[in-house]
């Protein structure tokens, strides 16, 4: 379909399947040895709703590292990409986003773990081997990524804390020079660090 966004083109694809069982993957992921038939197998075996998969983020250089463990750390995540489905799960929780570039993927699955459907994890994973790694372009995917995602009800911790974080910034630099001179003298030091150190430590008493 001309044109077509990720979750429109996903959608049509499962519109015009005519199999109950419905697989996703993604460009640029390659699947393990045997990926179909281990996670096949699992996921008639224990008649699963929908059977989510797993993506595995590689790295081929130092840079590509950094990128990584910033981005996706060194463990397997959870995703829409290798994962099996029975058709009928669609007419109960719906299709995908078709309006947005990015994230109707994390607003199908957060649609799903909030059903009470039967589902378990992918034993096998995709690997995923073309991380970005050209600062600016990874800037720039970023951007177009976040937009769309600023309008769906997904990664919400990240939003608030990039909201902390902007607020804590323009905080600081509206007060800078009462701040430097608050910190000019040794005891209201003291006073900041243990005002942190009981920030930290009293969530964990009470947890």
């Amino acid at each position: 379909s001309p044109n077509a966004l990720p979750g429109k083109a996903r959608n049509i694809g499962i519109k015009n399947s005519k199999n109950e069982i419905l697989i996703f993957l993604d460009i640029k992921t390659t699947p393990e040895k045997k990926w179909f038939n281990k996670n096949l197998s699992q996921f008639l075996k224990n008649d699963y709703d929908y059977l989510l998969g797993k993506t595995k983020y590689h790295h081929s250089n130092f840079k590509n590292k950094l990128i990584a463990s910033a981005i996706y750390g060194n463990i397997d995540h959870d995703t829409i990409p290798g994962s099996f489905f029975k058709k009928k799960i669609f007419k109960k929780i719906g299709l995908f986003n078709e309006k947005v570039r990015a994230g109707e993927d994390i607003d199908f699955k957060n649609r799903l773990l909030k059903s009470t459907l039967k589902y378990g994890k992918a034993i096998s994973c995709l690997n995923y081997k073309e991380i970005e790694s050209n600062f600016f372009q990874l800037c720039k995917k970023y951007i177009v990524y976040s937009y769309p995602n600023a309008y769906l009800d997904c990664l919400t911790n990240i939003k608030l804390a990039y909201m902390f974080i902007f607020s804590f910034i323009l905080f600081a630099t509206s007060f800078s020079k009462t701040i430097i001179n608050f910190l000019s003298t040794y005891s209201n030091i003291k006073l900041v660090i243990t005002f942190l150190i009981a920030l930290l430590i009293l969530p964990n008493i009470f947890n």
